[in-house]
């Protein structure tokens, strides 16, 4: 096993997302100008250490990711990660992208390689655990061209953008996750799917995107309860899904090119 390796990756967020329970839609990911270094060593101590100010809903789930991954390989050696996060103007980097590089940086470490293969079997871990799908949509970020948005489905593959898109988001809020069901979820489901796709679709294309963001918002709104965004005129203001919750944002800048 190698001893010590690093990894700086661009972040990437499911800006195209609502989860629904039991349902699965396309997936809308597209990079920002944030970056993540996460620095991974063999330790003699024996155990997992991670140095990082996490938030704790992040390093819960790393936990229980390398539980599992434990129970499928046996005992694991003595690891230190080390997390470095580059946002712009203080920005916080998405909790489901932290989660999901991290976890990518272990597993390559351990295989000594980066592949879509392992890819696929760390999905594998992810389902068991009851994720929904923007982390299984985020780990095919190692496999699409650097700053290059995709649209993921499951069972069905991504599709890449042909350009780099690249965003600057302003983190505003966050809001803790609450589903209620709705007799409208089928209605609900497939409008959010076709307002995912359209959204993917106008940004490749630079094109506004304000009528697909508002769907997407009063759907987070009509299933989870979180406040619709108070902006108007041509501003962007998006939710976007982190672990145990959603945070707004305002999309400051779309860089096509």
């Amino acid at each position: 096993m190698i001893v010590e390796a690093t990894f700086t990756w661009r972040e990437y967020v499911p800006l195209f997302y609502v989860p629904i329970p039991n349902r699965h839609n396309p997936v809308g990911i597209v990079p920002t100008y944030n970056k993540v270094t996460i620095s991974v060593s063999a330790s003699s101590s024996g155990f997992i250490v991670v140095n990082n100010n996490l938030d704790r809903d992040i390093v819960n789930l790393i936990k229980l990711f390398l539980s599992l991954l434990q129970s499928e390989v046996g005992n694991l050696p003595g690891l230190k990660i080390e997390v470095v996060a580059e946002g712009c103007n203080g920005d916080e980097i998405n909790s489901t992208y932290l989660y999901v590089a991290v976890t990518n940086a272990l597993t390559y470490f351990l295989c000594g390689e980066v592949s879509s293969d392992i890819t696929e079997s760390v999905k594998v871990l992810d389902m068991t655990m009851g994720v929904d799908d923007s982390v299984l949509a985020l780990r095919e970020f190692v496999n699409v061209r650097e700053g290059h948005a995709y649209i993921w489905r499951l069972n069905e593959g991504y599709v890449t953008s042909n350009k780099q898109v690249i965003l600057k988001l302003k983190k505003i809020n966050s809001f803790l996750m609450n589903y209620m069901e709705h007799e409208s979820a089928d209605l609900i489901t497939h409008v959010a799917g076709v307002a995912t796709i359209g959204a993917f679709e106008k940004l490749l294309k630079n094109e506004p995107l304000i009528s697909e963001l508002r769907t997407l918002n009063a759907v987070w709104h009509m299933l989870y309860g979180v406040p619709l965004p108070y902006g108007a005129g041509s501003n962007y203001y998006v939710l976007i899904k982190e672990i145990g919750g959603c945070s707004l944002h305002e999309v400051k800048e779309i860089t096509v090119q």
